[in-house]
């Protein structure tokens, strides 16, 4: 989430167009490392009957987010300009890292499904 906020603030700063590719490119890094990793946690802890189900529901609920957080992104692209909007964007990672600091390893899993 840091290199996230890190990339975000570097979008917002960013005045010519090498530093976006730049820049876009340690954004490929990151989704790179986390992409897979809710996959992996889906496969690895619904039963097996429910997998397909498991990953259809992750897949519909992410995309939901994403489809919401880019109408709000645009949002505040059009209100407040293209800077504003990677700064909420970093913000709200180093919010998310810092919450994350807070949590305490569970003992085990509770199926949902």
């Amino acid at each position: 989430l840091i290199l996230f906020a890190t990339v975000y603030i570097g979008f917002g700063l960013s005045t010519v167009a090498w530093h976006f590719w730049v820049l876009f490119g340690f954004y490929g890094l990151f989704m790179a490392a986390t992409d897979g990793s809710g996959k992996a946690m889906i496969v690895d802890h619904v039963p097996k009957e429910f997998k397909a189900t498991g990953l259809g529901l992750f897949a519909t609920t992410t995309g939901l987010a994403a489809l919401f957080a880019s109408t709000c992104a645009g949002f505040l692209w059009d209100s407040y300009g293209s800077s504003f909007t990677f700064y909420f964007g970093a913000a709200g990672a180093v919010l998310s890292a810092v919450c994350l600091l807070f949590l305490k390893e569970q003992k085990r899993l509770v199926r949902l499904i």
